[in-house]
């Protein structure tokens, strides 16, 4: 079975004109904008109990950093005015690691035991010309810069870690996207002393100042996701990516597996395969789709069948990712509604 995804509360099938894949995330001139950011936008989350090894997939079960950054609904929301977050343990709760900033976190409480943590934004740059960057980390740590991947320190280490320094041109003045995605795994010796969890990113050798780190809202920018979103570009309609399972490889809800989009150990398998080479690609036109369990994708994507690319399947244990930008003129409060068999999940 697979969701019948509607949105009528905003009007989403009538406004296709207001929906657009993502772009490839572009650096900024200075022109206009302000003198000071107020800081990159930072997200946390708390994973399973001993669930993180890596950030990236290398293989192993555990290796799932990225897949619940790019796949899962944060802990909590926070204003990162300083990259430079030292001194915490397993056990720091998650306002005090983050020190100064705390006062900005929004979220439900959770501490550095297999906490995770993304940080997006703008690095402002008014010196072109090459600097040295440092991600001492502990434990794993992947900086990107325009969505290039600068520094790679990622793994279950003590800090300054492996491979902590990377290297970039900045070719001209400009606002430059900038993503870090940290991970602290869970770590205790037979005394029962827990590991460290720190991370300290340094710019030409220096802590990065505060005013040079912008948030999306600060330019009027969409915000940036990790690196991986960032190559998609199309027409008017949301970016479309169909999945097909094994069969019963999805229960939403109707079996004892329950849901699928969770960070909790069992319910995360939809994560996973969201993070996995895509059946097919489409763009999405009208968020407004109905069918049963054997009806063919194509089908069932009715209009929008035409943009269909790929291995053609049904949806018997299928799963579709919508994503891309949606243009709102009023300013405030709007309702979301999503009619779905089986599960669904908007987040904005």
């Amino acid at each position: 079975m697979f969701p019948e995804l509607r949105s009528p509360a905003v009007g989403l099938c009538a406004l296709l004109g207001l929906l657009t894949t993502l772009h490839a995330q572009e650096i900024l001139p200075l022109n206009g904008v302000p003198d000071s950011g107020s800081g990159l936008d930072g997200r946390y989350w708390q994973a399973g109990v001993k669930t993180l090894d890596n950030l990236d997939d290398k293989g192993g079960a555990k290796d799932i950093g990225l897949k619940i950054i790019r796949g899962a609904h944060p802990t909590g929301v926070f204003k990162s005015t300083g990259l430079s977050y030292q001194g915490g343990n397993d056990l720091t709760p998650i306002r005090d690691w983050l020190q100064a900033d705390g006062d900005s976190y929004d979220g439900a409480e959770g501490n550095m035991d297999d906490g995770l943590l993304s940080f997006t934004g703008y690095l402002r740059i008014d010196a072109p010309g090459d600097y040295d960057i440092r991600s001492e980390s502990d434990d794993g740590s992947i900086l990107w810069i325009a969505a290039e991947r600068v520094i790679d320190n990622d793994g279950s280490h003590g800090a300054p870690g492996p491979s902590p320094d990377g290297f970039y041109n900045f070719a001209t003045a400009g606002l430059y996207p900038i993503e870090i995605a940290w991970f602290n795994g869970d770590w205790t010796n037979d005394a029962g002393d827990h590991g460290g969890a720190n991370l300290n990113i340094l710019l030409d050798g220096a802590p990065v100042p505060g005013d040079i780190l912008y948030g999306a809202g600060d330019v009027g920018a969409a915000a940036i996701s990790i690196s991986s979103l960032s190559a998609e570009k199309g027409d008017a309609g949301l970016a479309g990516r169909y999945w097909a399972s094994e069969p019963k490889g999805f229960e939403f809800g109707e079996g004892a597996q329950g849901p699928v989009f969770q960070t909790t150990p069992g319910d995360d398998h939809g994560i996973y395969m969201i993070n996995s080479e895509p059946d097919g690609s489409f763009v999405s036109t009208n968020v407004n789709y109905t069918g049963n369990d054997l009806t063919p994708i194509v089908e069932w994507l009715a209009g929008d069948g035409a943009s269909f690319q790929g291995n053609e399947g049904n949806l018997d244990d299928g799963m579709v990712q919508l994503r891309g930008l949606i243009d709102i003129t009023s300013a405030g409060w709007h309702d979301f509604n999503s009619s779905s068999d089986d599960g669904s999940v908007i987040r904005v």
